[in-house]
């Protein structure tokens, strides 16, 4: 019985260190990018102020009311014509009341998140006219024809504003 040599089988310790290792080193590379998140909030935050400017037209064409959108390097914001909000006038006089969100209570803006900046000719102020025109600076110039506006984060995004259809891409 003694002299029978019995098969062994497993790994040896060598190869058990080997795998621990290279499942370390891959853990240490690979494993912050899965919980790295600025990829999702810079993509919602691009897809909301898209969004909030395809509302804020379908607003003013439906309600007769002109809208007001301004974008800074940091965020972006609604307003409504005051006066429009009780009987709408022929011209608009100021835009003091935030436009209200479709998506319950609070008023249509958000802030981009940190990385992620606004930059471009449509920077500043855009009126969304009744007619389904934009026009930049102030309301009573000609419709644009196109602006555009640069959303740079985790990847860069160029979001088109074609004046003349109100048409937001």
């Amino acid at each position: 019985m003694y002299g029978k040599h019995q098969l062994q089988s497993g790994f040896t310790l060598i190869e058990l260190v080997m795998v621990i290792v290279l499942i370390g080193v891959l853990a240490a590379i690979i494993g912050p990018r899965f919980f790295d998140n600025s990829v999702f909030t810079s993509n919602h935050f691009e897809e909301g102020l898209v969004n909030a400017a395809r509302y804020a037209h379908d607003y003013a064409e439906s309600s007769g009311c002109y809208v007001q959108m301004t974008f800074s390097t940091a965020s972006y914001q609604a307003s409504v014509d005051d006066q429009c909000l009780n009987n709408p006038p022929a011209s608009p006089t100021s835009f003091n009341t935030g436009l209200t969100s479709p998506f319950g209570s609070g008023i249509l803006s958000d802030t981009a998140p940190s990385g992620v900046s606004l930059s471009g000719a449509a920077l500043g102020k855009l009126y969304f006219a009744p007619d389904g025109t934009i026009h930049a600076t102030n309301w009573s110039n000609s419709p644009q024809t196109s602006l555009t506006l640069t959303i740079a984060g985790s990847s860069s995004r160029t979001v088109t504003f074609y004046g003349l259809s109100g048409y937001v891409q």
